[in-house]
């Protein structure tokens, strides 16, 4: 059962019955889809939050919540009965939230090195091209990524952002013309 207390003007503090989040997590080990049901039910909300706050991304807190499950099920043949569950269950959404930002830093740094190979040819223009990029917001540069190194027409980016083909075309222009005015 999730509790709800007022700490100070604005702030919430959710505390976890450890006795009940125990019996929650026996149950899963037991195969009981209903004790799983529940268990998801009272941790998602406390999962997002620290998932936010590592990953500073709802959605991909969304994914590492789901990962999260997916571990747990996998480890819960390793759960004893213990006197912290919630901070079993908290470690496992840590270890996730560590990952994926260890892979979205590998991500980035192969996306810059592909960039540099791609346009430059010297280790100065790589590093002046890269500075340029990361003066951009991500939203801009997913737009210059999925355009010029992905190699979409714009139809195929609205389609792939759902938005519409003006709004796309605006946009490329209005990104370009920053562009022009950073060299």
């Amino acid at each position: 059962m999730i509790r709800s207390s007022r700490r100070k003007k604005g702030s919430f503090r959710f505390s976890v019955d450890q006795e009940k989040l125990n019996e929650l997590l026996l149950g899963v080990k037991k195969g009981d889809e209903e004790s799983y049901n529940e268990l998801v039910r009272i941790m998602t909300p406390k999962l997002m939050v620290l998932g936010v706050s590592i990953l500073a991304d709802y959605q991909e807190a969304e994914d590492a919540v789901q990962i999260a499950y997916v571990h747990l099920v996998k480890r819960i043949g390793s759960y004893r009965n213990a006197s912290n569950p919630f901070g079993w269950i908290y470690q496992i959404m840590r270890n996730v939230c560590r990952d994926l930002l260890r892979k979205r830093k590998k991500r980035k740094q192969a996306q810059q090195k592909a960039v540099g190979r791609f346009v430059c040819r010297n280790e100065e223009e790589i590093f002046l091209l890269n500075e340029i990029l990361n003066s951009l917001e991500p939203e801009e540069k997913q737009f210059i990524f999925l355009r010029f190194w992905g190699g979409l027409t714009y139809r195929e980016m609205a389609d792939q952002l759902g938005l519409p083909l003006i709004t796309v075309e605006r946009e490329i222009k209005r990104i370009l013309e920053k562009l022009k005015s950073l060299v």
